[in-house]
């Protein structure tokens, strides 16, 4: 006969293990249960971390959804997710918003761009012209200035400079000085053709527009020009430049003509302003003309004016020698005083005197 002790079997320890685990997540259960019923734990808190908007009590600061060009109007679409409506922000903290920051939607759309806007950057003041201005590249144009567009390859280094770039540009054609006497060159006048003069065409200009066949490097630094091959001459590279009324017809002639235009660069540092101008170089500033006559023409002789003279009179260009007509003077007439005549008497004509040495002296002026 078998014991009832010997039949029996434990638990294994799977089991054990299930009903250890039961147990405690029972226990917690009952606990929680315990709490809640009791207001220690309100379970809302957690509903409304789930639900409620996180970016609530933030500052939405509008940007760029894509590029906008220069002198363009900011629209709807420029500053929307490229495919969508929903316009682009940025939200910030309301103490860690920049001071200088747009964040009214309404404060950019329908502004004129000042400058080149890439996706996803926030607006600043900085970033448009003044209200009012009309689109386009009129809007780059200064008030007063005047706009001409001309080839830059004509203008040397005018092709390097960017959009607002502030320049002057200055005119140079070679002057001829081998006609000059020698004591004249030797006050500091070269002869031989060597001297040139240095005129200012533009003061204080500015890039309006940019050549259309450059492109703006990614790093905002130099253009990078479309290069031709073959040797060919270079295409033509139209550029926008705003220049004053009364400089626009002395440009036009030199770039008509064979002189040399240079562009020179001015600062684009914040201190700098621009108050100063470039000094013009002439010559034949210090040199004067006198008519002269020798014998049956005319000429002129050259000479150093004095740099106080200089500055009052302008310079008189040399003419060329022309024939000329020896003008003779009349004989001179001797007058008598004039006596009383009684009434009715005729006066008697004065004799006129003969000069016979008038021919001589006029034959001497001749010679």
């Amino acid at each position: 006969m078998k014991s009832r002790t010997a039949g029996y079997r434990r638990p294994s320890a799977l089991k054990r293990a299930f009903v250890a685990i039961s147990g405690l997540v029972l226990g917690v259960g009952v606990t929680l249960v315990g709490l809640v019923a009791f207001g220690v734990i309100d379970l809302s808190e957690f509903n409304r971390k789930a639900t409620r908007d996180p970016y609530a009590g933030m500052v939405a600061v509008p940007l760029s959804g894509t590029a906008i060009p220069i002198y363009a109007v900011v629209t709807r679409d420029h500053m929307a997710t490229p495919g969508t409506l929903v316009t682009r922000v940025l939200h910030y903290p309301p103490d860690k918003v920049p001071t200088d920051f747009i964040t009214d939607h309404n404060k950019i759309i329908g502004r004129v761009m000042a400058r080149e806007k890439q996706p996803g950057y926030a607006f600043t003041e900085r970033d448009f012209m003044p209200v009012g201005t009309r689109p386009g590249v009129v809007a780059g144009i200064p008030p007063g200035k005047r706009a001409m567009t001309l080839d830059a390859n004509q203008v040397r280094g005018l092709k390097d400079l960017r959009i607002g770039d502030r320049f002057d540009l200055l005119a140079s054609e070679p002057v001829e000085t081998s006609h000059l006497q020698p004591s004249v060159r030797a006050g500091g006048v070269k002869g031989g053709g060597k001297d040139a003069s240095v005129k200012v065409m533009v003061s204080d200009g500015r890039v309006v527009t940019r050549a259309a066949d450059e492109t703006a490097s990614p790093d905002g630094g130099r253009s990078h020009p479309l290069v031709g091959g073959g040797g060919k001459k270079d295409p033509m590279r139209d550029m926008t430049i705003a220049l004053d009324p009364d400089e626009i017809a002395p440009l036009t002639e030199a770039l008509s003509t064979k002189a040399s235009l240079f562009c020179v660069a001015r600062s684009g540092r914040p201190e700098e302003t621009h108050d100063t101008e470039v000094p013009e170089l002439d010559p034949l500033k210090h040199v004067r003309t006198v008519e002269t006559v020798r014998g049956r023409a005319f000429g002129a002789e050259s000479f150093g004016a004095h740099p106080a003279e200089a500055a009052t009179q302008p310079a008189t260009a040399i003419a060329p020698n022309k024939a000329a007509t020896p003008v003779q003077a009349p004989p001179p007439v001797m007058s008598q005083p004039a006596t009383a005549q009684p009434a009715g008497t005729a006066i008697p004509t004065p004799p006129t005197r003969i000069d016979r040495d008038s021919p001589r002296r006029t034959a001497r002026a001749d010679r």
